[in-house]
């Protein structure tokens, strides 16, 4: 997912936790603060879910299609990929891709729910001498990221 929309759902967690922290002091109506709180909940769900459907990453045999930091997409060739570099953002990991004539950089979340099969597509497309392949070998043991060789 997008790191912008972690800081969203942070933000609106936020939110919730303040809202949920006035109900001592509050002298209102409980039904009212009960449902805003509720409501504020599902807005922040419906928000994540719909970023989360959007920004996806895509590979194919010549390139691989991924997002920005402002989510906008960029389509990179395997040769063009210069580093992988892995960070963390709210504490969710990503790899950063830096691309060659590309400002910003890409971001690939590694917790894409089919990541064994992305890495095998990397490998098999990119090539094992590819930033971006080593960097998931790198993480293999810790990630559940088996390449496997023919």
């Amino acid at each position: 997912m997008l790191p912008f929309a972690r800081l969203v759902g942070v933000v609106l967690l936020a939110v919730c936790l303040y809202a949920a922290s006035q109900v001592r002091t509050f002298r209102g109506d409980w039904r009212t603060l009960g449902a805003s709180i509720g409501i504020i909940g599902l807005v922040s769900f419906a928000v994540l879910a719909g970023i989360g459907a959007y920004w996806r990453v895509f590979v194919s045999a010549t390139t691989l299609r991924g997002f920005d930091f402002l989510g906008r997409y960029h389509d990179v060739r395997w040769a063009d990929i210069q580093s992988a570099i892995r960070v963390s953002y709210f504490g969710l990991p990503y790899l950063k891709i830096e691309v060659s004539g590309l400002r910003p950089e890409v971001w690939i979340p590694l917790y894409l729910e089919r990541m064994p099969d992305f890495a095998r597509l990397v490998d098999e497309y990119a090539g094992p001498e590819n930033p971006l392949t080593r960097a998931l070998v790198t993480l293999a043991p810790n990630k559940r990221l088996e390449l496997t060789r023919r």
